[in-house]
Protein backbone atom coordinates (compact mmCIF):
# COMPACT_ATOMS: atom_id res chain seq x y z
CA UNK A 1 0.00 0.00 0.00
CA UNK A 2 0.30 3.59 -0.82
CA UNK A 3 -0.13 6.04 2.22
CA UNK A 4 -0.35 9.61 2.48
CA UNK A 5 1.18 11.88 5.89
CA UNK A 6 -2.32 10.80 8.00
CA UNK A 7 -2.10 7.14 7.53
CA UNK A 8 -4.68 7.27 4.61
CA UNK A 9 -4.32 4.39 1.94
CA UNK A 10 -3.84 6.63 -1.23
CA UNK A 11 -2.34 3.50 -3.56
CA UNK A 12 -1.57 0.32 -3.81
CA UNK A 13 1.56 -1.04 -6.01
CA UNK A 14 1.40 -4.79 -6.91
CA UNK A 15 4.19 -7.33 -8.62
CA UNK A 16 2.39 -6.69 -11.34
CA UNK A 17 2.62 -2.82 -10.85
CA UNK A 18 6.26 -3.07 -10.36
CA UNK A 19 7.40 -5.91 -13.64
CA UNK A 20 4.97 -3.31 -15.71
CA UNK A 21 7.39 -0.47 -14.55
CA UNK A 22 10.56 -2.35 -14.53
CA UNK A 23 10.43 -4.22 -18.25
CA UNK A 24 9.63 -0.40 -19.71
CA UNK A 25 12.28 1.68 -17.48
CA UNK A 26 14.80 -1.20 -18.46
CA UNK A 27 14.10 -1.08 -21.87
CA UNK A 28 14.50 2.21 -22.46
CA UNK A 29 17.25 2.56 -20.21
CA UNK A 30 14.71 4.83 -17.90
CA UNK A 31 15.16 6.36 -14.70
CA UNK A 32 13.62 3.82 -12.08
CA UNK A 33 9.81 4.75 -11.30
CA UNK A 34 8.64 6.09 -8.27
CA UNK A 35 5.55 4.54 -6.54
CA UNK A 36 3.22 7.10 -7.56
CA UNK A 37 3.79 6.92 -11.38
CA UNK A 38 2.72 3.04 -11.12
CA UNK A 39 0.44 2.48 -8.12
CA UNK A 40 -3.02 1.79 -8.77
CA UNK A 41 -5.17 4.71 -7.26
CA UNK A 42 -8.32 2.91 -6.86
CA UNK A 43 -7.73 0.60 -4.14
CA UNK A 44 -9.38 -2.26 -2.74
CA UNK A 45 -9.41 -2.45 1.05
CA UNK A 46 -11.18 -3.75 4.02
CA UNK A 47 -11.64 -2.48 7.62
CA UNK A 48 -10.96 -4.71 10.56
CA UNK A 49 -14.41 -5.60 11.52
CA UNK A 50 -15.43 -6.38 8.24
CA UNK A 51 -16.43 -10.50 8.09
CA UNK A 52 -13.66 -13.07 6.68
CA UNK A 53 -16.64 -15.01 5.31
CA UNK A 54 -17.45 -12.02 3.00
CA UNK A 55 -14.07 -11.25 2.41
CA UNK A 56 -13.51 -14.36 1.22
CA UNK A 57 -16.77 -14.31 -1.25
CA UNK A 58 -15.23 -11.45 -2.43
CA UNK A 59 -11.69 -12.51 -3.21
CA UNK A 60 -13.45 -15.81 -5.49
CA UNK A 61 -14.15 -12.95 -7.74
CA UNK A 62 -9.94 -12.77 -8.57
CA UNK A 63 -9.53 -9.56 -7.18
CA UNK A 64 -6.38 -8.42 -5.39
CA UNK A 65 -4.46 -11.09 -3.61
CA UNK A 66 -3.48 -8.83 -0.95
CA UNK A 67 -5.55 -6.51 0.96
CA UNK A 68 -4.74 -2.99 2.95
CA UNK A 69 -6.68 -3.64 6.32
CA UNK A 70 -7.87 -0.18 7.65
CA UNK A 71 -9.74 1.25 10.50
CA UNK A 72 -11.04 5.12 10.74
CA UNK A 73 -9.29 5.42 6.88
CA UNK A 74 -6.05 4.53 8.52
CA UNK A 75 -3.77 1.68 7.69
CA UNK A 76 -3.34 -0.65 10.28
CA UNK A 77 -2.31 -3.90 8.29
CA UNK A 78 -2.81 -6.45 5.52
CA UNK A 79 -4.39 -9.56 4.95
CA UNK A 80 -3.82 -11.80 2.03
CA UNK A 81 -5.88 -14.91 0.77
CA UNK A 82 -3.38 -16.99 2.73
CA UNK A 83 -4.42 -15.70 5.86
CA UNK A 84 -8.06 -15.79 4.78
CA UNK A 85 -7.94 -19.49 3.61
CA UNK A 86 -5.66 -20.27 7.05
CA UNK A 87 -8.52 -18.69 9.48
CA UNK A 88 -11.28 -20.44 7.11
CA UNK A 89 -9.09 -23.93 7.84
CA UNK A 90 -9.04 -23.54 11.39
CA UNK A 91 -12.65 -22.51 11.81
CA UNK A 92 -13.68 -25.71 9.87
CA UNK A 93 -11.16 -27.88 12.16
CA UNK A 94 -12.85 -26.41 15.07
CA UNK A 95 -16.14 -28.31 12.81
CA UNK A 96 -15.10 -31.71 12.64
CA UNK A 97 -14.01 -32.00 16.57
Amino acid sequence: PVINKQHQVIGFVSEYDCLKAMLKSSYHCDEPALAKDVMSKEVVSVHAEDSIVDLAISMLDKKPEIYPVTNNGELIGLITRQDVLHTLQKNQALCHR
